[in-house]
């Protein structure tokens, strides 16, 4: 099994108080006037919609942040599945799906489990970002994800955030750069989480040390989660 921790640390009440006064300032700048804000705050939507217009701008705020900075997609506590089979279970019961290259890799005796609980980070990024290039090779893209302080993602973290990522857009894959272990036509490969019209699915793909990767290829970027670190 998988556990998807909470990311952030609570708001203090400092905090809180500065935000309050930053509404209160704009609630007296707001040219709607008295009329305009009574209606505002007789919106039963008010709060809701307060929060997406938050979450929108910290989206745009993080892309700001040095990519080892920014907050997680999610942050999951691993190492709790005592077997292969537990963990390719747990995925299926989450209603999700396996393909026979990637139940190839998991396979493999290399493909290993973590020995005990830890909470990870995953950050999304894609290959131009984390690289600064269009094409690079595997080994490239592993040394990038190493000198900006990222980790090899643990094995079973795509089957985790398979369970996690239960929104995940349609037509979008992520790839998890966990060492690459041999499928069982001996090529090296990797996992990643799919989503298209039939479903949601841990998928496997090349890692061979030659592979080129596109820029636009989308990663999910592990680091360990920072309270645990």
């Amino acid at each position: 099994m998988s556990q998807r921790t909470s990311q952030f640390k609570p708001i203090s009440d400092g905090l809180a108080r500065e935000i309050g006064r930053m509404h209160e300032d704009a609630a007296r700048k707001f040219d709607g006037g008295t009329f305009g804000i009574e209606l505002v705050k007789g919106d039963p939507e008010f709060q809701e919609s307060l929060f997406k217009h938050w979450q929108q701008r910290v989206a745009l705020r993080a892309r700001l942040l040095p990519l080892i900075e920014r907050p997680p997609l999610f942050s999951l506590e691993l190492g709790l599945w005592k077997s292969k089979d537990g963990m390719i279970s747990a995925v299926e019961s989450a209603g999700s799906k396996f393909s026979d290259w990637a139940l190839q890799v998991i396979g493999n005796p290399e493909f290993t489990l973590l020995p005990e609980p830890g909470v990870y980070d995953f950050v999304p990024s894609d290959v131009g970002e984390l690289t600064g290039k269009n094409q690079v090779k595997t080994p490239e893209l592993y040394v990038a994800q190493s000198r900006l302080g990222f980790i090899e993602s643990p094995h079973e973290s795509a089957c985790s955030v398979r369970i996690a990522y239960s929104d995940q857009p349609m037509n979008e894959w992520r790839v998890l750069l966990s060492k690459p272990v041999a499928d069982a036509y001996g090529d090296l490969s990797v996992l990643r989480v799919d989503r298209r019209g039939d479903g949601s699915w841990v998928s496997g793909g090349f890692a061979d040390p030659g592979r080129v990767w596109g820029g636009d290829e989308r990663l999910l970027l592990c680091r360990k989660h920072p309270l645990a670190a």
